[in-house]
């Protein structure tokens, strides 16, 4: 599985896009504790680490971070909610379909996060962080067959 992620998935990423609308801004690194809104004109994170496909943040919250019994539970609704939201601000020409095969072609880049803590070689300090992440990472592949869309 792992094999296939990484030799096939860089290849179809990068294809011309065909998903959706090109790249949006997107905070890049994405977490539990570090998802947030405007408030009062402060913004807690900085935009212009990274452009990509907009849902790439909601992709590394909830496939890294969230249990996986958790993620298939409620993972459609927050994108359904995400994408509502969207064009109830304006968003046009977005549609659900290219919400989600956007969502199903990053999952697979979690791996590359996960597999971050192996550079240096295998690490027994770091096995307790990657292994699990790596787990629920292809795991999410699997469930949203995204291995479909390369």
């Amino acid at each position: 599985m792992f094999y296939d992620v990484s030799t096939t998935h860089v290849a179809s990423s990068q294809k011309e896009p065909t998903l959706g609308l090109g790249l949006g801004l997107a905070e890049g690194l994405a977490a539990c504790m570090r998802v947030g809104g405007v408030q009062n004109g402060w913004q807690p994170f900085n935009w212009s680490l990274t452009t990509w496909l907009g849902v790439y943040d909601l992709v590394y919250a909830i496939v890294i971070d969230w249990p996986v019994e958790t993620r298939r539970l409620y993972e459609t609704a927050v994108l359904e909610h995400f994408h509502s939201h969207l064009i109830k601000n304006g968003v046009t020409n977005y549609s659900w379909q290219q919400l989600y095969a956007e969502y199903r072609l990053i999952v697979p880049m979690c791996v590359y996060i996960a597999t971050e803590y192996c550079r240096g070689g295998v690490n027994q300090r770091w096995i307790r962080y990657w292994l699990p992440m790596l787990k629920k990472i292809l795991t999410a592949v699997d469930d949203l067959d995204c291995s479909a869309l390369w």
